[in-house]
């Protein structure tokens, strides 16, 4: 498991490791927001990948005012895109915006953000369900 990180939104010095069942998050105490390494979303929502329609998403990113704590940490600077998290393909009305870095695949989920993707899990699971009843 990678070492923590510095806060990309507060600048505290590392974020404090969260356990969880099966993976550990690094989380700020100060704002509340959580960091998660490539895979670890996937990981904890028991998906392929961390972002449902990764491919579809490229036109929808807006760079945010945030840059990777990851990558700074390795001594590189890359700025975190704002992209949408959503199974759903109207991208550009999608409830929830999360924070994510092209190079290293991680994701910046905001104070309550990680409450919204749990949210997007569930109707995603629900939407599946209905897909094979109506099979």
């Amino acid at each position: 498991m990678p070492s923590p990180v510095k806060c990309p939104k507060c600048k505290c010095e590392t974020l404090h490791t969260q356990p969880e069942p099966t993976l550990q998050f690094d989380r700020c105490e100060k704002c509340k927001g959580t960091w998660l390494d490539g895979g670890e979303l996937a990981q904890f929502a028991n998906l392929k990948s961390d972002l449902p329609n990764a491919e579809s998403l490229v036109s929808y990113e807006k760079k945010s005012k945030l840059n990777c704590p990851r990558c700074e940490q390795s001594g590189k600077s890359h700025a975190l895109y704002e992209i949408p998290y959503t199974d759903d393909q109207s991208f550009s009305q999608a409830e929830l915006f999360v924070d994510y870095c092209k190079s290293c695949h991680g994701i910046w989920l905001d104070a309550k953000e990680l409450g919204g993707v749990q949210d997007v899990l569930k109707k995603m699971r629900i939407k599946q369900k209905l897909q094979k009843i109506n099979k």
